[in-house]
């Protein structure tokens, strides 16, 4: 089983908007861990935040071999490429040689 995690509008304090810079994704991460029945049977495969939007992709430990090639990228389209009020990123990875 795979568990995908996404939040919108996380962090929009002055800093984050200007340095695309924030630390919220630790806390959400323990949060979302302490939720799983049995916590060591899931592993967070990846993680990708931009400013206010955060994306975490976990999978049961069984899985985890079955899950190759992961890559990520993200581009701030703000406000002369820097600001990052609207943040685009994806995800890319091979589940049982199939491609998400």
């Amino acid at each position: 089983m795979l568990s995908l995690f996404s939040f919108q509008e996380l962090d929009l304090s002055a800093g984050a908007l200007l340095l695309a810079n924030s630390i919220r994704e630790e806390d959400w991460k323990k949060l979302i861990e302490s939720s799983f029945q049995k916590k060591d049977q899931y592993r967070k495969v990846i993680s990708k935040q931009l400013v206010g939007m955060l994306l975490l992709i976990y999978a049961k430990q069984d899985l985890i071999p079955f899950i190759q090639d992961v890559a990520t990228d993200s581009a701030a389209t703000g406000i002369l490429g820097i600001m990052v009020e609207k943040p685009f990123y994806f995800i890319l990875f091979y589940f049982f040689s199939k491609i998400y």
